[in-house]
């Protein structure tokens, strides 16, 4: 957790960064999200999520890493980018700074320099040169060494001939569960034109929020949502979709012919 003491010469800094932090909790909250959706969405894990909420930056690395995590987390939830980011920058000053390259250091002015550094100079330029005489190149040659080309791994990864690709693309932000026969394929909000494609094995069980700017195709045919599934723009349902019930038979027995 973030202490409630404001860091030293900075009194407002504390109250700045659990202000970004308690508007992204807010927002969650507001959006009926759970931290566990949230995590699926962003593809954090549920440290960084509870780190961004609680204002603990310092725990998700560099600034630029910082920057990224609000950026997304803010769009996911609605939320001014800008205003998020600026919050965050009050925050802390310093994370616009480029990194500080560290410069080679200065051997002070009549410090001793160790006996084993021009030794093992030494060393290395008559190393050379002996080198150089055993393979007949004159001093004004050039001597160019190549390494062996890299040996590409590969891996056979044997084919699933019951597996379909299934694409799923929205027009507007949607929330979209996926499940295959084996396991859960996609869960959370995806965002506005996004698009993405899955090995699945059917059948597949598809519930979605705001489904008519979702679209789905499994090996290229498209998988249309059946209207009447939806309701209040939600629609769960299986595909490929069940058989229909067979026509029930008549029970009724036979009419008698007429008595001649």
């Amino acid at each position: 957790m973030v202490d409630d003491a404001p860091a030293e010469g900075s009194p407002r800094a504390t109250t700045t960064v659990l202000g970004v932090g308690e508007r992204l909790r807010s927002g969650r909250r507001a959006r009926a999200l759970s931290l566990q959706q949230v995590t699926e969405a962003l593809r954090l894990d549920e440290a960084s999520v509870v780190a961004l909420e609680e204002g603990r930056f310092d725990a998700l690395g560099a600034p630029v890493f910082v920057r990224g995590h609000l950026k997304r987390y803010a769009e996911l939830l609605g939320l001014p980018v800008e205003g998020v980011l600026d919050a965050y920058r009050a925050a802390a000053p310093g994370s616009d700074a480029p990194p500080s390259l560290s410069k080679p250091a200065k051997v002070a002015e009549g410090a001793k320099v160790p006996n084993w550094i021009p030794w093992g100079i030494g060393m290395a330029v008559l190393v050379v040169a002996l080198a150089m005489i055993g393979s007949g190149v004159d001093d004004d040659d050039t001597v160019i060494v190549q390494a062996p080309p890299p040996v590409a791994a590969t891996v056979e990864v044997p084919a699933d001939p019951a597996a379909s690709v299934l694409e799923v693309s929205v027009t507007a932000d949607a929330w979209i569960d996926i499940d295959d026969a084996d396991r859960r394929i996609l869960a959370g909000l995806q965002l506005r034109d996004s698009r993405q494609q899955f090995n699945v094995r059917l059948p597949v069980t598809i519930h979605t929020k705001n489904a008519p700017a979702v679209s789905i195709s499994i090996d290229g045919q498209p998988v249309p949502i059946p209207p009447e599934l939806i309701e209040r723009n939600v629609a769960t349902f299986t595909w490929p979709l069940p058989a229909p019930p067979a026509p029930a038979t008549s029970t009724a027995p036979a009419a008698e012919p007429p008595v001649q």
